[in-house]
Formats: structure tokens, C-alpha cells, sequence
């Protein structure tokens, strides 16, 4: 059997480019990021977003329980341990793929490359975006800890 006998047709590509828009665009209208967001804050709520049983424990340990992210973690192992929350490369081609697009630019900042929606993404009736927006909004609060911070409080649950 050739390798080219097997093809696996799970292309995620398109459901990363339309959360790392997301996650971008709701970070993007709080007024702490009005200057836009960061690489790495952004590639840790993308992160959250993928791994609701992470979520969960860091909302525990900052005494936030939420009852709507007792969900299963099915879709995505939680490699917490292992550096998962520090790996930035896929989210980051993502981020590549929407600046290629002309949907999302780099902004420098007082020396800091940040990242900024350019154009809003429409949407109709979609319960897993609505479900990323709530979710986003539950992590918003907690975004001005630093990441050490935040990845701390993931690992010592």
C-alpha cells in the first residue's frame, strides 16, 4: 500500500482561518487591545477555544466555574504538559494566511508587532461561532495577567 493509497480528508484549514479571524475580531473591540493583540494572546485564546477541559481548569483556579465548558475534551488532547500551550506555529500560519488575504495586518506598536482586524467577518446563524464569542468573553477578563501567569494556572490544577 503507497502512502498516496490513504488520504485523510479532516482538512481543519478552513475552520482554524475562521476562529483565528474570530478570536482576532473580538479581542480587537476591547479597549485593551484596541492597538491590536498580540501574537501570543491571541495563540492562547485560540488555544483555550480548542481545548474546553484547559479552560475550564484555568477559570477554576482563578475561582471563575463555568458551568457551560463542563464539556468533554473529545476533538483535541490537551498537551498541556508537553509545551502545547507555547507552540504558536500553526496559529501562527494561520495568522499569515489572513494577512496574505487582507483580512487581518500587523501593527507596530511602541515596538511590538500586534495584530489587527481589517475587515469584520459576517456570519448567519452559527452556533459554533456564537459559542467561541461567549467563550472568548469569559477568557476576556483574565487576558490582563501575563501569559506565564495564565499557563501557570492551567498546569497547577
Amino acid at each position: 500500500m503507497s502512502q498516496m493509497d490513504v488520504r485523510d480528508v479532516r482538512d481543519e484549514r478552513y475552520l482554524r482561518l475562521m476562529r483565528a479571524w474570530i478570536v482576532l475580531q473580538a479581542l480587537g473591540e476591547n479597549a485593551k487591545f484596541s492597538n491590536g493583540v498580540s501574537l501570543p494572546k491571541a495563540a492562547f485564546v485560540d488555544f483555550m477555544l480548542c481545548n474546553p477541559a484547559a479552560q475550564q481548569k484555568m477559570h477554576e483556579h482563578f475561582g471563575r466555574k463555568q458551568n457551560i465548558l463542563n464539556l468533554d475534551d473529545f476533538l483535541y488532547q490537551d498537551n498541556v504538559e508537553f509545551g502545547g500551550l507555547q507552540d504558536t506555529r500553526a496559529f501562527s500560519i494561520t495568522c499569515v494566511l489572513l494577512i496574505n488575504g487582507g483580512y487581518v495586518e500587523l501593527v507596530k506598536t511602541g515596538g511590538e508587532l500586534n495584530l489587527r482586524c481589517v475587515s469584520v467577518l459576517t456570519y448567519e446563524n452559527s452556533h459554533l461561532v456564537d459559542r467561541w464569542l461567549a467563550e472568548i468573553k469569559l477568557i476576556l477578563p483574565l487576558l490582563g495577567k501575563s501569559l506565564n501567569v495564565l499557563q501557570t494556572s492551567i498546569l497547577a490544577a
